[in-house]
């Protein structure tokens, strides 16, 4: 039987039934715990039998995945005895996009199922599934990964399926399969050799994980608990990474107890580092730049979550994350948060705030802290410090103007052009009533224009009868 709830806590439950043969059904209830009749019809849908041949023995495993739509496992006697996965639409009907109308089949040459062999189910958050049985030709635990399509993804292990070799599962026990939220996958099983419970991890790529317990292995001791070879096995994920499981012990005889074990989890380690800028004023828009590192070289952070504390007299307009991990970031609560950070990985964040107009000058300190549900500590931290700076100066002068440009120099005066002297101009100055007068000198045309005037206003005549380079002779009438 296997059982699952949606995001809306509608509960979907996977069985088989015995009528007709056996027929696999799937039921979803509402949150009232009646039978939706949105879904299927009157809320079941059956896969008949002619399609699936249900052993009323068998044990089916169920998820949801994250478009709600519901994923039913279990084993097919028809052809041999095969490992089945079918998707179911949200109105409870097969989805025509995965598989073949809705359902993926193991061939028996590749796994030979038994109708009484446990199941073990879960789905990425792509909408890929792991499928975890028992291949009884090798007496081998195994994984199977599928596309969102319902093809086997070579991506893993080569050609969709990995084995678990060193453990001996010859008879039908119970198994389990749990995703980590970095894509490790736990497989939960018996030891039929040494009735021991096991707990193996798988990388991404479907090798075991060397970096878990011993090869990839856990092993609870049979002197500890001893397993019953055809019980069966649980195993869910605490939020701190730590792996539990369940199971039933037979130490003491005919009494048979239930146990519940827990795995040391995976320890990671964070660090922060944060800047901004060394001095702001009352109004200013400022930067701060956060970078998060986990690291381990080994180990995933679980859970991790990083936090913004501004100083009074700051407020917070944004903030971004990028790099590494795949955050969701509140900016009212000044908060990101992502499900897990692999070994080495780094993401940087981007706070933006804005210093209050009415800050008071000082220093205030920045800080940010970050923590994992599987981190050394609660959380580690990062502070940086601004000097808040008094009011914002008056704007600062201007360039002085540049000088005028000096005009031209004036031209230097220049004195009228001497007439030519005339034909009849005497030698020297006899006869004229003047002396000769140089044009240069002492007596110059100024000098010349006012003994002119004085003899104009005498009542002479004057008449200009030489010019040379020297002299100008004047005669009056």
């Amino acid at each position: 039987m296997g059982l699952a709830l949606k995001d809306d806590d509608r509960a979907v439950l996977g069985a088989i039934s015995a009528a007709n043969g056996g027929e696999y059904f799937v039921a979803q209830f509402t949150t009232a715990g009646v039978l939706d009749n949105t879904f299927g019809t009157g809320g079941i849908v059956l896969i008949p039998n002619a399609a699936i041949n249900a052993d009323e023995d068998g044990s089916p495993a169920l998820v949801v995945d994250f478009l709600s739509r519901t994923l039913l496992a279990g084993i097919a006697e028809g052809g041999g005895g095969r490992y089945f996965v079918s998707r179911f639409t949200t109105a409870g009907v097969l989805d025509t996009t995965f598989g073949t109308g809705g359902i993926v089949f193991i061939p028996n040459a590749t796994i030979n199922a038994d109708e009484n062999s446990g199941v073990g189910l879960a789905v990425r958050p792509d909408g890929s599934p792991v499928l975890g049985g028992i291949n009884q030709t090798s007496d081998l635990y195994f994984l199977a990964q599928f596309t969102n399509t319902g093809a086997l993804d070579t991506g893993f292990s080569g050609d969709g399926i990995a084995y678990l070799t060193g453990i001996n599962a010859d008879q039908d026990p119970g198994v389990s399969v749990t995703l980590q939220p970095d894509g490790k996958v736990l497989l939960g099983a018996i030891d039929e050799t040494e009735r021991e419970y096991t707990l193996s991890r798988f990388t991404t790529d479907g090798s075991l994980d060397p970096d878990f317990a011993t090869g990839g292995i856990a092993v609870v001791p049979s002197t500890s608990i001893l397993a019953d070879e055809t019980s069966g096995v649980a195993v869910v994920l605490q939020s701190d990474g730590k792996p539990v499981l369940g199971g039933i012990d037979q130490t003491t005889t005919n009494a048979e107890e239930f146990f519940v074990a827990r795995f040391d989890g995976d320890i990671a380690s964070l660090e922060l580092l944060k800047a901004g800028p060394a001095t702001a004023r009352p109004g200013d828009t400022v930067l701060y730049t956060i970078t998060l590192t986990n690291t381990s070289s080994t180990e995933s952070a679980f859970g991790v979550s990083l936090t913004e504390v501004l100083p009074t007299g700051m407020a917070i307009n944004d903030i971004v994350a990028s790099g590494d991990g795949s955050w969701t970031c509140v900016v009212a609560l000044a908060t990101c948060d992502t499900p897990f950070l692999s070994p080495g990985d780094v993401a940087t964040f981007t706070v933006q705030a804005t210093v209050d107009p009415g800050a008071p000058a000082g220093v205030v300190t920045n800080t940010a802290s970050a923590g994992a549900t599987n981190a050394f500590g609660t959380s580690t931290t990062s502070n940086a410090e601004t000097e808040i700076l008094g009011d914002t100066p008056p704007e600062p002068p201007g360039p002085p103007e540049p000088p005028e440009p000096p005009g031209p120099p004036a031209p230097p005066e220049q004195s009228a052009p001497p007439a030519p002297p005339g034909p009849d101009a005497p030698t020297n100055g006899a006869g004229s009533g003047l002396d000769e007068l140089p044009r240069t000198g002492p007596t110059g045309p100024l000098q010349l224009m006012g003994l002119a005037l004085a003899a104009l206003l005498s009542g002479a005549t004057l008449t200009i009868v030489s010019r040379g380079s020297r002299f100008v002779r004047l005669r009056s009438a």
